[in-house]
């Protein structure tokens, strides 16, 4: 089975029907790996969505597993059976449970005599440490650090940030960093695409910045109001943000959002498909988190040359320091933040500054590949893959870039 490099299979396991950045990553690396060929990718999927209709339209094969009708053992029997067919070579699993379920079935493989290794990746800080001291929470957490200490040959993480976090909690020779990668072409396409039917009337003396994920509490869209009022105050221009994802916190944002001082207007738009259209019609994308992994949408605006304004926290210093435009304040002061708005985007404006973005022609980006490019990432992974294959039941070393 594994005499030709078509042959090399690599198994994904992840959720199917949640939809963000990580699935977002995890698309364009699988599918960015099914056309270069030195792996043959295949995805295991809990539950049907997005992800796994856009990987059956690329021509990826797909195991759909139920969590509706399986319960976790049936859904470790459905992975093994389907892995003892496709004989993978590697098992690469993304989030927690399916870590466990990556893991789990790589022994069970060993036991019939079927060799393969297993890596996973940790996409954000919640998958390492979780807040609150319930009981599910601390159950979780324990299976997430036997999973990632012992069932995983390696572990990728998505930041550096990350990567220190992680060190107390499993051995650093088995870490690496593998930073996120994006098909940039696929997000220009896509941000042209919907471009005139998605064009919003602006005033000449509006400032648009657009704030794009999940409503939950580690975004921090809480602070949008602060952060718009004090952009809004300094520069003099009316501000206008975009909020665009849907979650739990919605009702109790849109409450807070419903009284907002003259020249500032939050607008809730829930999900939206085509994020990047929106973001690159902006003035730069707004991710005012506590805490963020190596965050896709950041990726996107740098892709499209549009700047990023956040908090420095997580992994976002690095897509900074790799190339992208933007401002980064102190954690958590809003007001910092957006007077580092007003000034970059003031400074732009009176130089006539055009945002990086990414070369411009294929020649220019064959002789300067942009770090961030889904190639790249594509080949960290196989690297990683390498790695893991070759370390068999060891634990050699591993750098972290």
């Amino acid at each position: 089975m594994h005499d030709s490099p078509r042959s090399r299979v690599v198994v994904h396991v992840c959720s199917g029907d949640l939809w963000g950045g990580a699935e977002a990553m995890v698309r364009d690396l699988i599918v960015a790996q099914a056309r270069e060929g030195s792996f043959a990718p295949h995805c295991a999927v809990l539950n049907d969505g997005h992800l796994a209709q856009a990987l059956r339209d690329a021509g990826i094969p797909v195991l759909q597993l139920d969590e509706a009708r399986s319960g976790f053992g049936d859904l470790l029997r459905q992975l093994v059976a389907y892995c003892r067919v496709t004989r993978p070579m590697v098992i690469h699993s993304h989030r927690v449970k399916e870590h466990m379920l990556g893991g789990l079935t790589r022994v069970a493989l060993a036991c019939k005599g079927i060799s393969c290794t297993a890596v996973g990746t940790v996409h954000g800080r919640p998958e390492i440490l979780r807040s609150g001291r319930k009981l599910r929470d601390a159950l979780v957490r324990g299976a997430e650090r036997f999973a990632l200490a012992l069932l995983l040959r390696r572990v990728a993480l998505v930041s550096r940030d990350l990567q220190s976090s992680a060190a107390r909690d499993l051995w650093p020779a088995r870490c690496t960093v593998v930073h996120n990668g994006l098909d940039a072409d696929r997000v220009k396409r896509e941000a042209s695409r919907d471009r005139d039917s998605m064009r919003l009337q602006r005033p000449a003396n509006e400032i648009r910045l657009v704030a794009a994920g999940r409503l939950v509490p580690v975004k921090r869209f809480d602070r949008l109001a602060d952060i718009a009022t004090e952009l809004h105050r300094v520069s003099g221009h009316s501000v206008r943000i975009l909020l665009l994802g849907d979650g739990p916190l919605a009702d109790t944002l849109r409450s807070q959002f419903a009284m907002l001082p003259a020249g500032v207007s939050i607008e809730m738009r829930g999900f939206v498909q085509n994020v990047p259209t929106l973001v690159a019609e902006s003035d730069g994308l707004l991710m005012p988190s506590d805490h963020e992994g190596l965050p896709v949408a950041a990726l996107e605006a740098a892709a499209l040359g549009v700047p990023i304004f956040a908090f420095a926290v997580g992994g976002l210093p690095e897509v900074i320091e790799n190339g992208a435009e933007g401002f980064l304040a102190p954690a958590g002061d809003c007001e910092a933040l957006g007077r580092g708005i007003a000034g970059h985007l003031l400074r732009r404006a009176q130089t006539g500054n055009e945002a990086r973005g990414l070369p411009r022609d294929e020649q220019e980006r064959g002789e300067q590949e942009w770090y961030f490019s889904i190639d790249a990432c594509r080949r960290r992974y196989q690297a990683l893959y390498e790695e893991a294959l070759g370390a068999g039941v060891g634990h050699g070393a591993m750098t972290s870039r």
